[in-house]
């Protein structure tokens, strides 16, 4: 797992947040975690789970 997700990919290209940078380097840094996380689009954010529990979710508000 802790492989970058496509959909997330794609959703990260598009956006124009204040925060996409932030959320950039801390996506790239959460595959060095001894976990295994899975990643996803949620609430059309980056999500990231653990055995089913949403463990990271970026809420992209305006």
């Amino acid at each position: 797992m802790n492989a970058p997700s496509p959909a997330v990919d794609a959703l990260l290209e598009q956006s124009d947040h204040p925060l996409r940078d932030a959320l950039l380097c801390l996506r790239s840094s959460l595959p060095a975690l001894p976990l295994a996380l899975g990643e996803h689009v949620t609430w059309n954010a980056p999500s990231h789970v653990h055995d089913g529990d949403e463990l990271v979710l970026a809420w992209l508000r305006a």
